[in-house]
């Protein structure tokens, strides 16, 4: 481990990062994204509140 010595990185930093998951919410809002951005590209003059009902 000389190299995360070297950068002044905690092992347990890497190892967090090595093993990271996203989570539930983060899924999601990647899912939505295509959709909303669908939409968007239709309607260019919706907002949020028009967008969630639209879905």
């Amino acid at each position: 481990m000389r190299i995360l010595s070297a950068l002044k990185i905690k092992p347990s930093t890497y190892y967090n990062w090595r093993h990271w998951q996203p989570s539930r919410q983060e899924k999601r809002r990647k899912s939505l994204k295509p959709y909303i951005l669908d939409v968007w590209k239709t309607f260019k003059f919706y907002g949020y509140r028009r967008i969630a009902a639209y879905s």
